[in-house]
């Protein structure tokens, strides 16, 4: 090791990458009350149009699924006058067999969609929840070992770069990116895109939960590999 080499040590540039962390999604990432305002009526519109389409396709399906029905009647009482042993009557067999198969398959996918609509209002934020989305990434982050804020730095960022104790430049992957330079607040952002992107970017803290768990998984698999430690930041 050259003496003279006064970049900083491993430990003190994981605590340098590990505050500004924090501070960056404390600075760049809140929520309001305004922006839940902007999320409920959005969210408002999606669901509406994602209710009329499941109508549409239950519809449909169902009107499939009385053809059916009524194939398998007539199928059925052409069996009846059928000889049992004759080749239209396997065959009428077969096809009543088919039938029944699909009316089944119809059945499950028209109550699922029924179940879809019954289930649509349950996927709304309370105002709570809403605003302790961050904070919920937050804490995740902060409680994360070394490994685990590695997996969340690759969620969120496409590369850091540190000059001495400092974090000189940064990347991010999106929708955070956009999110961050766009820094205008949703109640103000009219295009669907905007509302997309913000949309994506709620979906994104969301799985952050379910990301902790990865990372575990994932931190248990490489946590005897050479060099796995924060490799993405350091």
């Amino acid at each position: 090791m050259n003496p003279d080499c006064k970049r900083p040590k491993k430990s003190i540039r994981a605590k340098v990458l590990v505050d500004w962390l924090y501070e960056f999604f404390k600075t760049n990432f809140k929520l309001t009350k305004a922006d839940y305002e902007a999320y409920q009526t959005r969210l408002g519109q999606l669901t509406d149009q994602k209710r009329i389409a499941i109508r549409k396709e239950a519809r449909s399906l169902e009107g499939y699924l009385k053809v059916v029905k009524q194939d398998i009647q007539q199928t059925s009482f052409g069996l009846i006058k059928l000889p049992p042993d004759s080749r239209a009557f396997k065959e009428n067999s077969l096809k009543m067999g088919n039938l029944e198969a699909e009316e089944a398959k119809l059945e499950g996918q028209i109550k699922e969609l029924r179940g879809q609509l019954a289930d649509s209002e349950k996927d709304k934020l309370t105002l709570e929840q809403f605003l302790n989305l961050v904070k919920k990434a937050e804490r995740i982050i902060k409680s994360a070992d070394v490994i685990k804020k590695d997996a969340i730095c690759r969620l969120i960022f496409l590369n850091f770069s540190l000059d001495g104790e400092k974090v000189a430049s940064y990347r991010l992957k999106e929708p955070f990116d956009t999110m961050l330079k766009t820094r205008l607040s949703l109640s103000s952002r009219q295009s669907v895109t905007a509302f997309e992107l913000f949309f994506d970017f709620i979906k994104q803290l969301l799985k952050l939960p379910q990301l902790e768990q990865q990372i575990t998984d994932y931190a248990l698999l490489t946590q005897n590999q050479a060099g796995s430690r924060m490799n993405f930041v350091l």
